[in-house]
C-alpha cells in the first residue's frame, strides 16, 4: 500500500473527485524516471507483439511508434497490432484478436 501511494506521488497523478471525471483521461506528466522503461525495452532481443486498442489512452500511438523505432523494433523483432474500436487492451475473447496472437506465435516457432 505504501509503495502505491509513493508511485502515485512520483507521477503526480490525481484521483478524480467525481464519477464524471472517470470519463476523461487523467493527464500524467512525464517524470524523470519515465525513461527507465526504455532502457529495459531496448535490452529485449526476442520477438515481441504489442496489441494496442485503437482508442487506448494508456498506450499512446506515439509510444508504439517509438517501440518500432528502437530496441527489438530496430532489429525487426517487434510488431504492433492496433485493434480497431478497442479500448486499452484487447480482451482476446474475440476470435480475430486471438488469431492475431496465434499468427505471431506460429511465426516465432
Amino acid at each position: 500500500m505504501h509503495r502505491q501511494r509513493r508511485r502515485r506521488a512520483d507521477c503526480e497523478c490525481r484521483r478524480p473527485v467525481s464519477i464524471r471525471a472517470w470519463t476523461r483521461p487523467i493527464p500524467c506528466p512525464v517524470t524523470p524516471r519515465a525513461f527507465w522503461n526504455w532502457r529495459h525495452y531496448d535490452a529485449i532481443e526476442v520477438p515481441l507483439l504489442c496489441l494496442r486498442g485503437e482508442n487506448s489512452d494508456l498506450v499512446l500511438k506515439e509510444t508504439t511508434d517509438e517501440m518500432l523505432r528502437r530496441g527489438p523494433g530496430a532489429m525487426g523483432l517487434a510488431q504492433v497490432v492496433e485493434v480497431a474500436g478497442c479500448g486499452h487492451a484487447p480482451a482476446l475473447n474475440v476470435p480475430d484478436h486471438l488469431d492475431r496472437v496465434s499468427v505471431f506465435i506460429d511465426g516465432v516457432r
